[in-house]
This record gives structure tokens, sequence and C-alpha cells, in this order.
């Protein structure tokens, strides 16, 4: 809804995460560091790759919400 045009994020059909893919001229490492000074928690692709390599432009992000009884 608030991201650009230019963002692609998958269409969940199932499970609690969505992968999130920025454009090419996005520095991902800036997008990452703000993410994580906000407390969004989002993981780098690389973090899936069997070889720990992938400097992608991919994210995987998770849309559950806390319970009530879980944040009081």
């Amino acid at each position: 809804k608030y991201a650009s045009s230019k963002v692609h994020l998958t269409q969940p059909t199932g499970g609690m995460f969505a992968w999130m893919t920025m454009p090419e001229d996005v520095d991902c490492d800036v997008f990452f560091e703000t993410c994580m000074d906000r407390n969004v928690g989002i993981i780098k692709c690389g973090a899936f790759a069997a070889d720990g390599a992938g400097a992608g432009h991919a994210f995987r992000l998770s849309y559950t919400v806390p319970t009530v009884e879980e944040i009081t």
C-alpha cells in the first residue's frame, strides 16, 4: 500500500513471511540498517543462500502481529 510501485512484494498464500524485492538503484545495506534502527526486523536474502552469498535486492518480511497478552 505504501511502497513504491518499483518494489515487488510477493502475495503470501500461507505462513507468516513475504518476500520484498527492491529496485536495483536502492542501497539495500542502507535500507536494512534503517529498518533495524526503526525496530523493523527484516532478513537479507543472502541468509537463505546455501553458500551464504547473495547480496541481492530481496528481503524476507514477517507479517505476524503479537497478541495483546504478549505485549502487556
